[in-house]
């Protein structure tokens, strides 16, 4: 008589003599397309998904670089007959154990098409146990939160299905022990995020006909946000700080120049240095920080240009020192408030990270344009008082 166990993994041929019975056990091939508990539940692969090292990450591409080990454990009492005798375990190559054994196909399903490099794969195989653990590079998909940007927190998840397999055929739970899940202490050393946590779960996708599971690990990092400061945003500050300087020249006719050309200068510097974050940052619909900041830098500056062109108009063409006077110390004053109430502001949004801190930022923005069509209706309205009392004077008795 003759057995075969599901898949096919053992043959027992049995042959009776006369007074006794002989049987022996011999290794049949093993289908390799049949997963250990077909006709029944699904497969539980236990999964691991440990990153070594961050290689950085990539705001408009929406994009991050890990090298990381995937450890997948399941089930499969068929594999028993690959171990050699005497021996408590077997260790093949992936592509070996590929061709001798049932594999779940497990890929990292969020990795940008193309860009995945295995280092190596092997396949231990216990009598009762199968543990496949992969070194893998890759480029991961994310989609960064840039709100706050540069003091933004982020998720960097990593997410493993099998690649032919739908949910009623293999199911994931992560695997337990230290060294199977989260990362390396020194992953993030030399990089521009500071790692917190990391959170394991699995979760099952619906959608239509397709039904799948999928082992899922988020990463919560924080960025540091002190050397982009100092890169970028500190000196855009500065250049705010040269352009108000230009309220404090003298208003002799050999300063006209400097003063005018100064503060445009300082526009135009502030615009290219706009243009270097609008790079990293991408376009979005709502307001983010870089935008709330950099707009107030600029508003501040289009206002000090409007300012030195009324002050030297007024002085000047006018001949009207005193109002030309007024609309200089209003400036300087209104320029001190609103740089303050960009500092604060901008260090609000940038703590809070909540709804109701995002539009913050715009504060100083729409005082700054305010208080140039303010600068401007009060200087003409002071150039016609004083008209009129030159009228009034030269008609008088």
């Amino acid at each position: 008589a003759a057995t075969q166990v599901a898949g096919g993994a053992i043959q027992v041929a049995c042959s009776q003599a006369s007074s006794s019975a002989h049987c022996s056990t011999q290794p049949a091939e093993l289908d390799t397309e049949v997963r250990p508990g077909a006709g029944g539940p699904p497969d539980t692969v236990r999964f691991g998904t440990f990153v070594k090292a961050f290689g950085g990450s990539s705001i408009p591409d929406n994009t991050w670089t890990a090298d990381m080990v995937l450890t997948l454990e399941w089930a499969d009492n068929r594999t028993r007959h690959l171990i050699p005798a005497g021996q408590s375990h077997v260790t093949l190559g992936a592509d070996d154990a590929r061709s001798r054994m049932w594999l779940p196909d497990v890929v990292v399903e969020n990795r940008e098409t193309g860009c995945t490099d295995t280092i190596s794969s092997v396949v231990r195989i216990e009598p009762q146990l199968v543990r496949k653990v992969d070194r893998v590079r890759a480029i991961v998909r994310a989609a960064f939160d840039v709100t706050y940007y540069p003091f933004d927190k982020q998720v960097l998840q990593v997410s493993l299905g099998s690649s032919s397999m739908m949910s009623e055929q293999v199911v994931f739970r992560p695997l337990d022990g230290e060294g199977f899940m989260g990362y390396d202490a020194a992953a993030f050393d030399n990089s521009e995020f500071a790692a917190t946590s990391f959170e394991a779960y699995v979760v099952e996708e619906v959608q239509g006909m397709l039904r799948k599971s999928r082992g899922k690990m988020d990463i919560s990092v924080e960025r540091w946000s002190a050397k982009l400061v100092q890169l970028y945003f500190f000196p855009e500050l500065l250049i705010v700080v040269i352009g108000y300087s230009t309220l404090w020249y003298p208003t002799l006719i050999p300063f006209v120049m400097p003063r005018v050309a100064t503060a445009l200068i300082s526009f135009l510097t502030l615009t290219t240095l706009s243009a270097k974050t609008y790079a990293i940052v991408p376009a979005t619909k709502n307001p983010i920080w870089v935008d709330n900041f950099e707009g107030s830098c600029e508003s501040i500056l289009f206002f000090i240009v409007v300012s030195n062109l009324m002050i030297t108009v007024t002085i000047h063409e006018f001949q009207h020192p005193d109002v030309g006077r007024y609309i200089e110390l209003m400036s300087r004053l209104l320029v001190v408030v609103l740089l303050l109430l960009t500092v604060i502001f901008s260090g609000v949004e940038s703590v809070l990270h909540d709804a109701t801190s995002d539009y913050f930022g715009m504060v100083p923005l729409v005082i700054a344009w305010a208080a140039s069509v303010v600068v401007v209706i009060v200087g003409l309205n002071q150039l016609k008082e004083k008209q009129k009392e030159k009228e009034g004077a030269t008609t008088g008795p």
